[in-house]
């Protein structure tokens, strides 16, 4: 099942060829310049003209007439062709700008979101007298909320895919893939920890932060937080976007 972003991709490669050249106009215009010099040959064999030389002055300025004509219909032709063209293309590309912008402010609201309640639900660890001071993460929020955060690390490889393939969407396209390359590798090293982290502690209630330093780093405030180096991608991402003045409907 196609994706509105990937949807959008199609639409900017189809957009050029959607189109066809005005093949029927000019079969037209071919039939009736035929038409006309049928019309003279008529006119020769009938004897419609009073004379020779007004024979030959009619039927020059019906063929001289015939090929303007045909060349204005077919250099108009052409020509709104492309203007079709260009518009339907500038179209299809502004929509990808507006579907890619709604997409980050998606993706960075889903983390954050998840980083928020992932710090909410750290828990103390008691011994049954007193309180260890070592936060720790329940094993089923700690499932629940990284399927949030891969899920938005592969569109985040999506984007950059696009955006390989796409050119001419964004000025600073390299800088933009930068960008959002950083931000997906940030996710990712938080995903790695998670898949070798669970199997060492299958059958656990929870996980001490302490033996997930990159979790740590995202959720925690303060001193030992890291999740800058996602934020400060994605807001230098949105200026670049913002620049090419994406109306969002």
């Amino acid at each position: 099942m196609e994706t509105t972003s990937e949807k959008n991709t199609n639409s900017i490669a189809t957009s050029e060829s959607r189109i066809s050249f005005p093949v029927k106009r000019i079969i037209t215009i071919v039939i009736v310049l035929l038409l006309d010099i049928f019309a003279i040959y008529l006119m020769i064999s009938f004897g419609k003209a009073n004379n020779e030389e007004e024979l030959g002055k009619l039927g020059y300025e019906t063929i001289k007439l015939s090929i303007q004509l045909f060349l204005i219909v077919l250099v108009g032709g052409i020509f709104i062709q492309e203007y079709n063209r260009a518009r339907a293309r500038k179209d299809a590309v502004n929509e990808f700008r507006r579907t890619f912008l709604r997409d980050l402010l998606r993706i960075y609201s889903d983390v954050k979101g998840a980083r928020r309640i992932l710090r909410a639900k750290c828990e103390s660890r008691t011994d049954g007298k007193t309180t260890i001071a070592e936060d720790c993460i329940p094993i089923t929020i700690y499932h629940e909320h990284i399927s949030t955060i891969n899920a938005n690390q592969l569109e985040l490889e999506i984007m950059v895919r696009e955006l390989k393939i796409i050119k001419g969407v964004f000025k600073n396209t390299v800088v933009l893939i930068d960008f959002i390359k950083g931000m997906e590798r940030y996710l990712n090293k938080v995903i790695s920890e998670y898949e070798t982290i669970v199997k060492a502690h299958r059958g656990a209630t929870s996980i001490p932060l302490s033996e997930v330093p990159r979790l740590k780093a995202l959720v925690v405030k303060g001193e030992g937080s890291d999740f800058l180096e996602f934020s400060s991608r994605y807001h230098e991402a949105l200026i670049i976007i913002q620049e090419e003045r994406v109306k969002v409907l």
